[in-house]
């Protein structure tokens, strides 16, 4: 139990600051304004984690330390198919965006890609936060098939935008 514990506490802190470590996520606009944030974690892959069973698990949630722990952050925990739900209400959230670039060429013969992703978060005054951003892309080396591949896909795309 404690370090179920444990693990619960730093998913809360993750969570709250938009970092999702490892579990899936979501995000339900519930009104203007309020956004509902969901992390996803598998139950067997984190009663393997612990080495106890998935009942276990389960009987963790419904724990009076859990429901404590949970309702003085404002988040709910529930279970369906196999997996459990972390959620939680953000107020002041605009928009979400993510922004990918993603850049193709050609060096000495040899194909290249490189790619970037930043997510976003705009609040409703305006203001913006970057909550994830992989950084400097690396290149990385790809077949002349697949550069191909992406240098017609752009033309595409750019001939349906004129």
């Amino acid at each position: 139990m404690n370090e179920f514990m444990n693990w619960l506490r730093v998913e809360l802190l993750r969570s709250r600051s938009l970092d999702w470590g490892t579990g899936s996520w979501e995000i339900r606009w519930v009104k203007d304004g309020v956004a509902k944030f969901i992390s996803y974690y598998s139950t067997s892959g984190l009663a393997a984690k612990f080495g106890v069973s998935e009942d276990d698990i389960l009987g963790f949630i419904d724990s009076p330390p859990v429901i404590s722990e949970l309702e003085g952050k404002s988040f709910t925990l529930s279970w369906k198919d196999g997996c459990i739900a972390l959620a939680w209400l953000e107020e002041g959230v605009g928009d979400w965006k993510t922004h990918t670039t993603v850049h193709y060429h050609e060096d000495n013969g040899k194909y290249y890609s490189k790619c970037r992703m930043t997510t976003t978060v705009v609040y409703l005054d305006g203001t913006e936060r970057v909550v994830h951003d992989t950084g400097d892309p690396r290149r990385v080396c790809i077949t002349k098939e697949e550069f191909n591949k992406a240098v017609r896909h752009i033309r595409r795309n750019s001939d349906k935008q004129t």
